[in-house]
């Protein structure tokens, strides 16, 4: 925080929280202008999109390319979607997630040597008719897993009700150091094998990105239940708005800025607490499951398609689909972060130790004219290869990005003192388009006050050393 001069949060409320976090390090400011601002994190749609899901979305936006990157554009396509299509698609997405989970929990079994009944029983779990609910992350306690559970009787009443019955998938680890969390894993996987649930609710271990990757895909319903303000962030819902699977949530990380009524629910309003109301958002996750989101599931008109449900997962696809992308997110970080900021990273005064004194910018490679490294434009005759900026690579995984802005990253100058001391070697990446005169290269960065001879085309190497200074300094 003292050495940056940028700080954000990952969430509109991760960023206030921040600030009333550091507001110690700023005595007499009134909150509101602690210097912490937020960009929202996204989701890596390419990743966390299905097969089917892929198809809706290219046939919604038509024959004028990839809609990935033009999710905007796309949505507008899905807004014209029918109904009956849409309803066909997620009971297809369900069927195939149920498929899923019975093969991976039959394997399950049989890895911990379970007996041939139980195998054959797993083929009977789930129904691809029943609304799915989900819920995997990390098990934590102010994730608060458990919270389904907090009056069993009654949770074991609303998945078995007869006419709207509903169903959960879980996963999830635990820290091997959180006793606590691992203890949640125990007493959900004990639900999970009651007789009188079985059907109804399946826990799958080892949980990782290929199983993440179906429950986006299948996923009616996903859960998620923190103590509000105590998570940054939680990708996992966003992960299921491209297929069309909606959001039940405490007003916590991003849900607290996303949540409309047309898109999802929300739980317990913003209150916050670290425990206490615990009881309260169980009965009011309880009571949104039975009176609300099961009654527009199953209530079907006379073509057996949910109108309301339908008009729900038309809105969040669209509303929220881009809106918590990467694409998205990256270039808010370009816009808001990187580029407003360029200049006090670059600007540097030129007297500083080692800087070659035969030439502002180093001998034999002349200039145009300008001010900061986004100015300068090497004007010479043969490319040369440069260093990695290993102390700042956002800064070469972002250059694409950045010269869409006419702005072609490079390294500041004043980088140096960041490369590790013990290597002795200052990491800089020098233009591409940089080139040399007279057969040698020009300096790669302000410590380098030799070359290191003729031009080389390989398309890294690593710096020479800077000399040492008279302080001795490496």
């Amino acid at each position: 925080m003292r050495g940056s001069c940028h700080v954000n949060g990952v969430a509109r409320l991760h960023g206030k929280v921040s600030q009333r976090l550091f507001q110690v390090l700023f005595p007499g400011w009134p909150e509101g202008e602690i210097p912490v601002s937020s960009i929202t994190n996204g989701v890596h749609v390419p990743t966390w999109h299905s097969e089917p899901a892929n198809q809706l979305w290219s046939d919604a936006y038509g024959t004028d390319g990839p809609w990935l990157g033009n999710a905007g554009a796309a949505a507008k396509g899905i807004e014209g979607v029918s109904d009956e299509r849409l309803w066909d698609y997620r009971a297809e997405a369900r069927k195939t997630l149920v498929d899923y989970v019975r093969l991976r929990l039959q394997r399950q079994l049989r890895e911990r040597n379970a007996p041939e009944a139980a195998v054959q029983k797993a083929q009977r779990v789930l129904d691809p008719n029943r609304i799915t609910l989900g819920f995997a992350r990390r098990f934590a306690a102010y994730k608060r897993p458990n919270l389904l559970l907090d009056d069993q009787d009654r949770f074991i009443r609303i998945l078995r009700n007869v006419d709207r019955p509903m169903q959960i998938v879980v996963a999830g680890k635990a820290h091997p150091d959180d006793n606590g969390g691992k203890a949640m894993v125990q007493r959900v996987v004990q639900f999970a094998r009651r007789d009188d649930v079985r059907e109804h609710v399946v826990f799958l271990e080892d949980y990782d990105m290929v199983l993440a990757q179906h429950f986006a895909a299948g996923i009616d319903v996903w859960i998620n239940n923190p103590r509000r303000p105590a998570e940054a962030f939680g990708t996992s819902g966003m992960k299921m708005l491209v297929n069309g699977g909606l959001h039940c949530s405490i007003l916590d990380g991003w849900w607290d800025e996303a949540y409309t009524p047309e898109v999802g629910w929300e739980i317990g309003g913003t209150r916050e607490h670290s425990g206490e109301h615990d009881h309260d958002d169980a009965r009011a996750l309880y009571d949104l499951l039975e009176q609300v989101i099961a009654p527009e599931f199953y209530d079907r008109d006379h073509l057996g398609a949910p109108r309301v449900w339908m008009r729900r997962v038309r809105a969040s696809m669209t509303q929220l689909t881009e809106q918590f992308s990467s694409d998205r997110m990256v270039r808010e970080y370009v816009e808001h972060a990187y580029l407003p900021r360029r200049g006090r990273f670059c600007d540097v005064p030129r007297t500083a130790p080692g800087w070659p004194a035969s030439s502002k910018h180093g001998p034999r490679c002349k200039t145009s004219s300008g001010t900061g490294c986004g100015s300068v434009a090497y004007s010479c005759t043969r490319p040369i290869s440069g260093c990695t900026l290993r102390s700042k690579p956002t800064w070469a995984r972002c250059a694409r990005i950045l010269s869409a802005y006419n702005f072609t990253p490079k390294p500041p100058a004043h980088n140096w003192p960041l490369a590790r001391r013990s290597s002795g070697r200052v990491p800089f990446t020098a233009p591409s388009t940089a080139t040399c005169t007279g057969g040698a290269c020009p300096p790669i960065g302000p410590r380098n006050t030799t070359h290191r001879g003729s031009c080389r085309a390989t398309p890294k190497h690593s710096c020479p050393r800077r000399p040492r200074t008279s302080s001795g300094e490496n």
